[in-house]
C-alpha cells in the first residue's frame, strides 16, 4: 500500500511538472472581459495563458516568451509606447503598420482588382457607379452597428458614411478562424462557424436590424465540420490576400458570405474575433508550437481537449450558440485545413 501511495505521488508530481512546462508559456494582452459564455471561458483561460492588460502590469511582461495582442490597434498603442516588449518575432498580431478599418480593406481589395470583394466607392459623388440597393458603413462599425441598407439615393439623403458597396444576396454567412505563424508560413484554417440572424431578415452585407434599444442584431452561431465545408477553393485566395495586406497579423476571423450562386465574398476580417469555442485553446497551442518549434505532447493536448469539452457544456446554457447533437467540433484540436 505504501509503495502504491509513493507511486501515485510520483505520478502526480510528474504530471504537474509536465503541465507547468507547457502552460503559462504564452502571454496575451487582453482584458478577457467578454460576455456570457466567453466571460466564463476568459476566466478559465487564465489557468494556462499569462494575461495582463493594465499599465501597472507592463513590467511583468516576460521578454523571452511569445506575446499575443488581442486588442485593437488603438487600445494597443499604450503598450507599444510604454511596455518593454519581446522582440518582434515573438509577437503575434502585432498592432503596428495595419489599419483594420472597413475603408482600408476595401481600398486594398479594389487596388488589387480582386473578384471576391463587392463593388465599392468611398464618397457620394461616385454612387452613380453602383447598383442599388447598397450597403453603407462607418469605418469603425462593428457587430453590424453603423451599417445600413440603402434602397435609393433619395433614402440616403444627407447621411454620410465611409464605405458604400453594392448589396450581395446572401445565402449563407460564415466566420472562418485562420492562423499563419511567424515561423511556419502556411495558412491554417481551424474553425468554421455558420452565422444566422435569429430574426431571419439579414440577407445583405451585415445590416444592423436591431430592435429598438438593442445595440446590435442578434445572431446564432453554429460550428461546422471543416472537412465538410465546400468552399475552401474560394476561401484560399481571400485568406492569402488578407495576410498579404496585413503581414503583422497571425490570427484572423474571416467573415465571408455565400451568395445565391454559391460564390464567396469577403465581408470583413477581424483581428480580434471573439474567442468562441475552442479558439482560445487552439490559439495557445498554435503560438506555442510555432514559437518553440515543438509539438505539444499527447498528454497536454488531452488536457486541452478536456478544457474544450467543458467549454462546449458552457455554451449549452446560452441561446446564441447552437451545438448539434454529437458535434465534436468544439473538442477537436487536431483537424485543420492547409490553404
Amino acid at each position: 500500500m505504501k509503495h502504491i501511495k509513493l507511486f501515485e505521488n510520483f505520478q502526480k508530481s510528474n504530471i504537474e511538472k509536465m503541465v507547468n512546462d507547457f502552460f503559462k508559456k504564452v502571454q496575451i494582452y487582453c482584458s478577457l472581459n467578454f460576455q456570457d459564455a466567453e466571460e466564463e471561458i476568459g476566466d478559465d483561460m487564465k489557468n494556462y495563458w499569462v494575461d495582463f492588460y493594465e499599465r501597472n502590469k507592463f513590467n511583468k511582461i516576460d521578454k523571452e516568451l511569445p506575446l499575443l495582442f488581442w486588442r485593437n490597434p488603438k487600445r494597443s498603442k499604450d503598450l507599444l509606447k510604454n511596455g518593454d516588449l519581446p522582440k518582434k518575432s515573438l509577437i503575434y498580431n502585432h498592432p503596428s503598420d495595419f489599419d483594420p478599418g472597413k475603408k482600408d480593406l476595401a481600398k486594398k481589395a479594389l487596388d488589387k482588382k480582386v473578384d471576391w470583394f463587392p463593388k465599392t466607392v468611398f464618397n457620394k459623388q461616385d454612387l452613380k457607379t453602383l447598383r442599388f440597393p447598397i450597403i453603407a458603413k462607418k469605418d469603425d462599425s462593428y457587430q453590424s452597428k453603423g451599417v445600413e441598407k440603402i434602397d435609393s439615393i433619395e433614402q440616403l439623403g444627407n447621411k454620410k458614411f465611409d464605405v458604400y458597396q453594392e448589396c450581395i444576396p446572401i445565402q449563407d454567412e460564415y466566420r472562418i478562424m485562420l492562423f499563419k505563424g511567424n515561423n511556419d508560413q502556411r495558412i491554417k484554417a481551424f474553425g468554421v462557424w455558420c452565422r444566422t440572424p435569429n430574426n431571419k431578415k439579414s440577407k445583405s452585407l451585415r445590416v444592423n436590424e436591431a430592435k429598438e434599444k438593442e445595440i446590435k442584431s442578434k445572431f446564432i452561431w453554429e460550428p461546422i465540420d471543416i472537412n465538410l465545408f465546400p468552399y475552401w477553393s474560394q476561401i484560399k485566395p481571400i485568406a492569402q490576400s488578407i495576410f498579404d495586406f496585413y503581414p503583422n497579423l497571425n490570427f484572423v476571423g474571416l467573415d465571408v458570405a455565400i451568395d445565391n450562386e454559391n460564390k464567396a465574398w469577403c465581408i470583413e476580417h477581424n483581428e480580434t474575433p471573439g474567442l468562441v469555442g475552442n479558439a482560445s485553446i487552439r490559439i495557445y497551442k498554435y503560438i506555442f508550437e510555432d514559437c518553440f518549434g515543438t509539438k505539444m505532447p499527447s498528454d497536454i493536448v488531452q488536457i486541452l481537449k478536456d478544457k474544450a469539452k467543458s467549454y462546449a457544456k458552457t455554451y449549452k446554457k446560452y441561446d446564441y450558440v447552437e451545438i448539434p447533437d454529437g458535434d465534436h467540433n468544439l473538442i477537436d484540436l487536431d483537424s485543420e485545413i492547409i490553404l
